[in-house]
Formats: C-alpha cells, structure tokens, sequence
C-alpha cells in the first residue's frame, strides 16, 4: 500500500506508516520526498501519478475529489488532532480494512470507527 500524506499530518505519522513497511511519501517542508508543497489539487495529482491514498486532515477540501481515480482518500477525524490520535485511527482503520478495500474510496476514519464514502 502507497500513501501521501498531507502537510498537516505530523512527521510521527509518516514514521509509524514506514515502520508498519509502507510505501510513504509526505508533503512536509522536512521530507525529501515531498515533491509538492502547494495546493490540494496538486497534492491530488500527485496522488493520481504515483496511485497512492492521500491521508489529510483537510476533509473540507479533499471530500469533493474523485477518489476512484487515485489510491484512495483518507479523511482523518480525531480530536485532538494530536500525533498520537491520527494514528490510532490510521491503525484502527488499517486493521480493519485490508489494502484492497481501501482502492479507489473516501473513508472517514475516527479512533474507534471506519466509514467508507465512496
């Protein structure tokens, strides 16, 4: 599983994903492999060209895109926006769903729930 994760998820986040083996990029000022640090439309055609699931906070924004036609998108809803919360609900959501559930959908995920939009 790829994903991308937004700037507004945290450098910790990035760590635990890569530690679980996973393919990550982010779009971080202190990641190299951020190749884009602008607006969502370009987080999003990121997404699309490497076919990775964007995980954001952003669900404002990132709800009106077609997730079908990137990995999939990951609308993190935890409060507080701690680290610490946004992975548990990264890690509730990827125990719960195998890889291939998540291509192509929007899910909202909290703490102790997974809701696939789309």
């Amino acid at each position: 599983m790829r994903f991308l994760l937004d700037e507004c998820i945290s450098p910790r986040t990035c760590s635990m994903l890569k530690g679980k083996g996973f393919d990550v990029a982010h779009i971080h000022p202190n990641d190299i492999s951020s190749a884009v640090g602008g607006t969502d439309e370009q987080v999003f055609i990121l997404a699309q060209k490497d076919n990775r699931i964007i995980i954001t906070l952003n669900r404002k924004h990132f709800y009106s895109f077609d997730a079908s036609k990137c990995g999939g998108i990951i609308l993190v809803k935890v409060n507080p926006t701690t680290p610490a919360q946004v992975n548990l609900a990264i890690e509730n959501c990827l125990d719960t769903y195998a890889p291939e559930d998540l291509n192509g959908k929007t899910l909202i995920i909290t703490t102790t729930n997974v809701r696939v939009l789309k």
